[in-house]
Parts: C-alpha cells; sequence; structure tokens
C-alpha cells in the first residue's frame, strides 16, 4: 500500500488493476520500470525532432474570412524518425496561400507556434482549421 501510494494518480490505479488481476510485486514493479523507459525513450524522441525541425522562411498566411479556402491541397508522411510532415501539394494561383508566398513542394512546420512534428493528423487539421 506504500507503493502504491507514493506512486498517486493514474499509476495508483493501474497499480490496483494489476493487484487484482494477481500480479505479485515483481511483475508490477517491472511492468512500471518498463512504462517509465518506454516514457523515456518517447521523450528523448520528441526532443530530437524538435532540434531538427528547421524553418527556412516563415509565411503569415491570411484570408479576408475563415470561410474562405486557403486554395491549398496538402498530403503528409509520418514516421517514428521524422514525425508528422505536412507537404503542400497544390497551391492555387493568385489564392490566399500563393499571395503569401506558399509553393508546391513546401513543408508546413509550424502552425501558431505548435511544432508539426510532434502532432498527429486530426490535431494539425485543427490547427490548420483555426489558423489566420
Amino acid at each position: 500500500d506504500l507503493i502504491r501510494f507514493r506512486m498517486g494518480g493514474d499509476y495508483a490505479k493501474e497499480f490496483d488493476l494489476q493487484r487484482t488481476e494477481g500480479l505479485s510485486l515483481q511483475e508490477i514493479v517491472d511492468h512500471f520500470l518498463l512504462k517509465d523507459e518506454i516514457n523515456r525513450q518517447e521523450s528523448m524522441r520528441k526532443a530530437k525532432l524538435r532540434a531538427q525541425a528547421k524553418i527556412d522562411a516563415e509565411l503569415n498566411l491570411q484570408r479576408k474570412a475563415h470561410k474562405d479556402k486557403w486554395g491549398i491541397a496538402l498530403h503528409y508522411s509520418i514516421s517514428r524518425e521524422t514525425g508528422l510532415k505536412l507537404i503542400i501539394e497544390t497551391v492555387t494561383e493568385n489564392g490566399p496561400a500563393w499571395k503569401c508566398g506558399v509553393r508546391p513542394g513546401d513543408v508546413i512546420v509550424t502552425v501558431d507556434d505548435w511544432l508539426i512534428t510532434l502532432m498527429d493528423k486530426p490535431q494539425v487539421a485543427c490547427h490548420l482549421f483555426q489558423a489566420g
């Protein structure tokens, strides 16, 4: 019970669940040591992605109204090594994005100071929608 108390929060709930499943104290300790190692590795991966993010140019997109479309088509690639990359596929000439300097092949690195490589697709779509 002392170990459970010191862990607190979600760890305590997980500890209780494992106890009810009949795991030994050593099995529970091993589980949490492995979980901590996985979390440490994920933190290191994210720190590496932050360090690798390179911004060649900063463009501030503007449009007249939120309902106006940017005039771009995106695709993305995602991997554990490089994170998420939003790649501009096409840009409508004389559209809001074109007028701001966006061109096909550009890669979006940040949206409203959010680093794209650390996001998953739904988060990115939400931030893009809210931007501008």
